[in-house]
Formats: C-alpha cells, structure tokens, sequence
C-alpha cells in the first residue's frame, strides 16, 4: 500500500547524494539501527523540526510508534512509513520495538495489549502512541545531546559548539565573544565563512574549534601556534613551498613602569645592592617575547603580509590569540633572492624600509625584513 508513497516520498525533494541511501532505508528499514535511521532522515531534511524540538505534533518530520507484540524483535526497527502530510512535505512513520505503552517492554498491564490486538479501532493505540512519541523522540534527543558531531550545523549556532568555544576562552555559551576574527581579517573565502547575528558579521569560525584545547590552555605550545598559522593560511593561495617557524625567547628591552624604577628616597624602593637595584628605565629580558619566521616567500606573498597588505591583520589576530597574554613577538619576512626587485624612483609599492632593496646584484640569501606589530599599531601611518 505505502511502495508508491515511499518511492514518492524519496524523490520528492529532487536528486540528492543521500537519495539512495534514503531508498533502501524506505526499503528495509529493519537493516538499520534506530538511532541511525533517524539521524539519516534528519540529515535528509534539514529544514524540518527533530525529534520532540516543535510544539505542534503535525510539523515534526519523525512520528513514533511501539510495535504491538509480545514477540521479541531482533531490530530496533520494526517499520517505517513515509507519507506526505496535509501541506504536501514528507513525513515518516517509524514503528521501534524497544519501548512503549504496550507491547513487551511496556509498564502497563497486559490487557491493554489484548485490547489493541483484538479491537479494529484504533483510538486507544492512538492515543498511547502520543504519549509514545514524546517519550522515544526524548530518548533520542538524549542520546544525540552527547554526540557533538551530530548536532553540529556548519557553525556556531548549535549549543555544543558555543560550550568548545567557550572552553577556548573565547565567550560565553549565550554570545561568543568576537576577537576580530570577522571580515577581512580572516579573509573572505566562502567555503570558510560562517553567518550569526550574535557575531556582529561573518567570520572564520569553525576553523578555530579544531584548536580549542589549544586555546584553552595556560600555556601555549609553540607547536600548536605554527600549527594554527599554517591552517588558516593554508588556503585558496596555499603556502606551498613556504614554511612557518616559531622562534622562542628572543631577547628585547622590557620598560619599567615609573613605580618599578629605581629611585633615591622614594618609599619602597630598592636601592641596595643585590636587591633588584637597576640603573635606567629598561631591563634586558628573553621571557617574554617570540619570533615567527615566514618564507621564504614569493614578492606577491611577502607583499601581502606586509602592513598594508591584506595578511598582515589576520596574522597578528592569530598570534596574539594563540600565544600566552602578556608576551609579544615581532615576524620576520624572508623574500627569495631571486624575487628581490631593483629599486626604483616612482616604482609603484615601494614601501621604504619594507620592500625596497639598493643595488640590481644578483642576492644569495634570502632578504629579511622585521616587523614588529606593537610598533605598526602605535604608528599606523608609518
């Protein structure tokens, strides 16, 4: 009776790469394990309500039925109807064995059973099965709310996403919070880009999940931050040839606050020898700052990751959300020598002390140059 309905049912959202395993799940659908099932045509539907997520009965995807039998079944399945509902979208009909008001595993007395299978009328069955339904679709909303892979929608609008971004220190469950990791910042590739009005704007999110337990840590291993860099500029322009470098404990001036400097006949101040007396405003220090090394690279990427180039933003992002607070770094860029252009008067991009070389000779190392963020923040016209 229901062959037509399946076949229609299957075909009737047009061709789709899940078509033929929707098919043979119409087909036998006591080859399928129950929480399988439902996830498939979830999966399937994507735009329809799960299991016990609508209030009204009829615009739920998924109705549930028990299996009336005393028999013990050897599926979690028994059937599965596909139907279209009173607004012509697809509905299914999915009869499990493992629980209910009636049947094997049912609490009730035996007699409701009896009657079920002794009486045409289907009311009692129908009733029950409300009840039924409520009860298996919170069974599977049970089981799927600790499998993160399953609730997860291409974004951040599920509640197990915001709880990893939240173990990254990066918001709280109701509103992440943004760290300028929107728009331009992170590029604009479109397979990469993920919408929410909690956000402000579109943004490279879910590459960041795959790095929570890395940013959710007190320390930040080296390895993990080149790691993150490599991903996220791994993109339409892969680094091919490149390569990323961490540089650890690099050596820089630390500047004394006024209240930490050494000074005569001022109240808590060290002035004896061997007792962190320093003469000057600045101390040498190798704890609190790292190095990251790109190249070499090709003229048109090392122009990108310059300041005015449009890498240079997501860079520094990145580094300062994946390295430890409080600790600096500058980036040094390395052009192949055979890419090192001869300056010109007038030349067009030739940003002093950035990519401009004297002299046409031929170069056997690569060319250098160092960055330091905190500077190109301090002087943006510079």
């Amino acid at each position: 009776m229901y062959d037509d309905v399946k076949e229609a049912t299957a075909t009737e959202l047009g061709y789709d790469p899940q078509e033929k395993l929707i098919r043979s799940l119409l087909r036998q659908p006591k080859s399928f394990q129950f929480f399988q099932a439902v996830t498939l045509l979830m999966q399937y539907h994507p735009d329809r309500s799960g299991p016990g997520e609508s209030t009204a009965y009829n615009r739920e995807l998924i109705h549930f039925r028990s299996w009336p039998s005393l028999v013990r079944s050897a599926t979690d399945i028994r059937s599965l109807e596909g139907r279209l509902d009173s607004l012509g979208r697809p509905s299914y009909e999915l009869e499990v064995s493992f629980m209910g008001l009636y049947g094997l595993s049912s609490p009730t007395p035996t007699y409701f059973w009896e009657y079920i299978n002794q009486h045409s009328d289907s009311a009692l069955r129908d009733f029950l099965d409300v009840f039924n339904n409520r009860a298996i679709a919170l069974f599977y909303r049970a089981w799927k709310r600790h499998r993160w892979q399953l609730g997860y929608r291409g974004g951040i609008d599920d509640a197990n996403t915001r709880r990893v971004f939240c173990l990254a220190g990066l918001g709280t469950e109701r509103q992440p919070t943004k760290p300028d990791l929107t728009n331009d910042s992170l590029g604009d590739e479109k397979s990469c880009l993920v919408e929410h009005p909690a956000l402000g704007g579109v943004g490279r999110w879910t590459r960041l999940l795959a790095y929570a337990g890395f940013l959710g840590q007190y320390t930040r291993p080296p390895v993990c931050l080149k790691t993150m860099l490599w991903d996220f500029f791994d993109g339409p322009d892969p680094l091919k040839e490149e390569f990323v470098d961490i540089e650890e404990n690099i050596f820089q001036w630390a500047y004394l606050a006024d209240r930490d400097q050494t000074r005569l006949g001022a109240a808590n101040s060290r002035t004896g020898v061997n007792q962190h007396f320093v003469a000057g405003t600045r101390v040498p220090d190798r704890m609190g700052a790292f190095r990251i090394h790109l190249g070499p690279l090709d003229l048109k990427r090392f122009r990108e990751f310059l300041p005015q180039g449009k890498l240079f933003d997501r860079l520094v992002t990145l580094a300062r959300q994946g390295s430890p607070f409080g600790t600096e770094f500058d980036v040094s860029l390395q052009l192949k020598p055979e890419e090192v252009p001869p300056w010109r008067l007038g030349q067009e991009g030739a940003a002093l002390g950035w990519c401009t070389w004297s002299g046409d000779q031929p170069r056997d190392e690569p060319a250098t140059v160092l960055l330091r963020p905190k500077f190109v923040a301090e002087h943006p016209g510079s």
